[in-house]
């Protein structure tokens, strides 16, 4: 697994913005797997909590897919990172954070607060 300096170093601005939210708000990202489960997954990775529920671990699904009628570019977060051999439905799963919108940073805010609520429950 490469380690996180070395992918943020070719990171998209909006997924270096997660990147840096992630990191202001108390979490870690501990690995970054690119074993592709399906054609439409880019990366995994494994963020822990480093502050309330210390090492509270959740997975961010990255999604990519650039088609003709439909581009995909998300990321969703999961608890399992072997949820199913397919992982989290790229359309459907919640929390899941656009990078296409237009209003990315209120929905990167939001995705953010989702996931400390999470880390509060615990699931």
């Amino acid at each position: 697994m490469p380690e996180i300096e070395a992918v943020e170093r070719r990171l998209p601005s909006k997924r270096k913005a997660l990147l840096l939210a992630l990191r202001e708000n108390d979490w870690e990202v501990r690995a970054v797997s690119r074993d592709i489960i399906e054609w439409w997954h880019d990366e995994i990775w494994c963020i822990a909590s480093v502050r309330e529920n210390y090492g509270f671990t959740l997975h961010l699904w990255f999604n990519s897919y650039s088609g003709k009628y439909d581009g995909l570019d998300n990321v969703i977060a999961w608890p399992d990172a072997t949820l199913s051999e397919a992982g989290p439905d790229p359309y459907g799963s919640e929390p899941r954070l656009d990078f296409n919108s237009p209003n990315f940073s209120a929905n990167l805010a939001a995705f953010i607060e989702t996931l400390h609520r999470r880390r509060l429950r615990g699931s």
